[in-house]
């Protein structure tokens, strides 16, 4: 049976031999990612710097936009302080009404995290960062939706609900770990004056693993693709809000 003549001459064409390699060389890229996260025992083998918390300072060892770090999946005994780890941050959202303080913290293991207040059942439903200074998160109050800001005060029944805190990440954070306690460590970007709220309780089960090797500013391209589709470059893997890269005093 011939093929269309159409079908024929698109076949031969540039455009389809350029589509073709592209799809090739995408599944046999996914699928080398695959083999090698299941070599190095986690699910980020390979991630890349795209902002400044971890530029360093003179004589220091630190990370520059662009590189490229190779990640393996390390048992939490065997984390040292001095180490660089990969995590993920939960979303949480931290609120008090009448007094009481609440936390509610939604992950793998918790999708739909809920607690019994004065007000009925509140639910985290999801938080999102609508901007470097915001996040947002949508909550469930006795059956009721609502979204709800960082600082803001809600009134249900009659009784307030403050929301005091509100933590999102949609992707790995890669810090130094600077305190290993029992049970979590606490990490910091070494170039950011200070640490931030998430970096003091990081527990084992948000952790990838630990970068063990890099390629220098190879990654520069996917920083460059990411600007292209309008993704903010100095929020994913690496978290800060210092840019360009500079050592902060």
């Amino acid at each position: 049976m011939e093929l269309p003549e159409f079908w024929r001459d698109f076949t031969e064409s540039e455009v389809f031999s350029n589509v073709y390699f592209l799809a090739i060389a995408l599944i046999l890229a996914f699928g080398t990612l695959q083999t090698t996260g299941t070599a190095l025992n986690t699910d980020q083998p390979v991630v890349s710097v795209v902002s400044c918390s971890m530029y360093p300072g003179p004589g220091e060892e630190g990370l520059y936009k662009g590189d490229i770090l190779f990640v393996k999946g390390t048992a939490f005994e065997k984390i040292s302080e001095g180490d660089t780890i990969v995590y993920n941050v939960p979303d949480r959202v931290d609120f008090s009404i009448a007094g009481q303080d609440y936390s509610l913290v939604r992950n793998s293991s918790n999708p739909r995290p809920s607690t019994d207040t004065p007000v009925g059942e509140v639910s985290l439903l999801k938080a999102a960062r609508v901007s470097e200074d915001m996040d947002r998160a949508s909550i469930r109050v006795d059956g009721e939706e609502k979204v709800v800001d960082e600082d803001q005060s809600y009134s249900f029944n009659g009784i307030n609900l403050e929301v005091e805190r509100i933590d999102t990440m949609p992707i790995p954070v890669v810090h130094r770990v600077v305190k290993k306690h029992g049970t979590d460590l606490e990490t910091k970007g070494i170039n950011n004056p200070s640490q931030l709220e998430f970096e003091q309780d990081v527990r084992p089960e948000q952790i990838h693993g630990k970068v063990f090797f890099k390629i220098p500013r190879v990654g520069i391209l996917k920083i460059l693709a990411m600007d292209f589709v309008g993704f903010n470059g100095d929020r994913p893997f690496i978290f800060d809000r210092y840019r360009p890269c500079e050592v902060e005093a």
